[in-house]
């Protein structure tokens, strides 16, 4: 499994998910450039465990991922649900910073992973990478609303 970054800004880092060489979804992380415990995780290849959450049901966990105890994928609708977590999803149109799909997704995607491991896969790792053509940009507009505690709609 492997997540591809394509862009990032002052809110959000967004990718696409692979499984087996397939594009499975899109991502969204926190920003790149955020405070220690809001921000995305740095590329690598992590080891990926499924565990029982608090609703008794799997989700996957990266283990090892620097500053973070407990970063995961996880469905998610809006980059400031991130905090660190790899949220999977649709990107909405027009909006790099809405998903749409979360729940529906995240649940083929552990589907896919619980089934993987029927069949006797029992070690997952999940490669993050940055794109060649990866872009940042700045939105320092964006960026100021919410340091003011600003809405999320300030930032369109």
């Amino acid at each position: 499994m492997k997540v591809v970054r394509t862009y990032g800004d002052a809110s959000s880092t967004n990718g696409t998910f692979y499984v087996h060489g397939i594009p499975f979804c899109e991502t969204m992380e926190s920003p790149k450039h955020g405070s220690v415990f809001n921000r995305c995780i740095a590329p690598g290849e992590y080891k990926l465990v499924m565990v029982v959450n608090e609703f008794s049901s799997f989700s996957p966990k990266l283990v090892k991922a620097e500053r973070f105890k407990d970063i995961g994928i996880r469905p998610g609708e809006n980059c400031w649900e991130a905090h660190g977590n790899i949220l999977v999803g649709e990107i909405c149109t027009g909006d790099n910073h809405q998903l749409v799909g979360g729940r529906t997704i995240f649940a083929r995607l552990v589907d896919t992973i619980k089934e993987a491991y029927a069949y006797g896969d029992r070690r997952f790792t999940l490669v993050i990478e940055e794109s060649p053509d990866f872009e940042y940009v700045e939105n320092a507009e964006c960026y100021a609303s919410r340091q003011k505690g600003g809405e999320y709609g300030d930032c369109h």
